[in-house]
């Protein structure tokens, strides 16, 4: 699998595993299997056996091996590092890094937890993919959100407002929003880092729908270069905030209330629940209360139902009168 791209961290190419692993009964090539634990015939247990298997994402589903990070040539069937998902009955799902490498005293404590981490955010990553939204096994992914400020240069003299539009390409559900949203500059197509250098606009992995580089809002539906456009079921809320002492105190963009970085308001008027884009936003300035300065602007987008699942974009802007 591409992880560098994604996270600019290399996997070694070899690792030395110590400690191999493998499922206690599996079918050939390493499919989903039953462990036969001797326990399992009391009670509660015989009821709730559970199916552990190596999974792949929906795009890739004839590649059960896919999520084997690293496997021990020298046996089969033996692995260092895998995922593992965990299946009991048809109701409940949940995943797993196995790993049986070297321990941290022979490759390093950093090597080992920057590695980790990396196989930690890729399952998270695709686990969008593992299962259909709304499925069990699929975990909602956490939303794109970006500002677009109406002036090029973020420099206001004497406004009474500030106008902005706000893109979410990943939560977009219209046709055509896909990569980039409608409105939005069609250079500005977003990558998961500043300066990738990649020919395709991809959403979280290149497992994901995507499309090319180039579309516009003319020929958006015949630049598809996989089939569907990513979404997700779960509505996301928008909140507007901004902050005039380099993000110590926030207030809310339609009152100047306070407000909390982090921290989700469903309440009206702070919750915005419309599709992205959203245009035309307006940050009203009272130059009476607010004193000249740096102030950062922000938008935040959250999964309702999902507090640690949200993503936000700050924009650095100077005012003056």
């Amino acid at each position: 699998m591409t992880t560098y791209g994604i996270y600019q961290y290399a996997l070694p190419y070899d690792v030395n595993i110590q400690r191999p692993w493998q499922f206690s009964t599996q079918n050939s090539g390493g499919s989903a299997i039953t462990l036969n634990v001797p326990e399992w015939q009391f009670a509660p247990y015989n009821n709730t056996r559970t199916t552990l298997s190596i999974p792949s994402t929906l795009t890739d589903g004839a590649d059960t091996t896919s999520r084997i990070f690293y496997a021990d040539t020298s046996q089969t069937n033996y692995y260092g590092s895998a995922l593992v998902q965990v299946n009991s009955g048809t109701t409940q799902t949940g995943y797993v890094v196995e790993t049986g490498t070297a321990p941290s005293g022979t490759v390093g404590f950093q090597a080992l937890a920057e590695t980790d981490m990396v196989y930690s955010l890729r399952t998270f990553l695709d686990g969008g993919e593992m299962a259909a939204p709304g499925k069990v096994g699929h975990i909602v992914q956490v939303p794109l959100v970006k500002i677009y400020l109406a002036s090029n240069v973020p420099q206001y003299l004497n406004a009474s407002a500030i106008t902005f539009e706000v893109g979410s390409p990943v939560t977009a559900t219209a046709a055509g929003e896909g990569a980039v949203s409608i409105g939005m500059p069609v250079t500005d197509i977003w990558w998961r880092f500043p300066g990738s250098t990649a020919t395709n606009a991809n959403y979280y992995t290149e497992e994901y729908p995507y499309y090319s580089m180039g579309v516009t809002a003319s020929n958006i539906n015949q630049a598809a270069t996989e089939t569907g456009i990513y979404n997700e079921t779960v509505p996301v809320v928008y909140n507007l905030k901004y902050s005039n002492n380099h993000g110590v105190n926030w207030y809310y963009v339609q009152n100047s209330a306070p407000a909390t970085f982090g921290v989700c308001n469903y309440n009206s008027p702070y919750a915005i629940t419309a599709a992205a884009p959203l245009t035309q936003e307006i940050w009203s300035i009272n130059q009476t209360t607010e004193p000249q300065g740096d102030y950062w602007l922000m938008v935040e987008a959250y999964r309702k139902g999902y507090l640690n699942h949200y993503a936000y974009d700050i924009d650095d802007i100077e005012i003056t009168w």
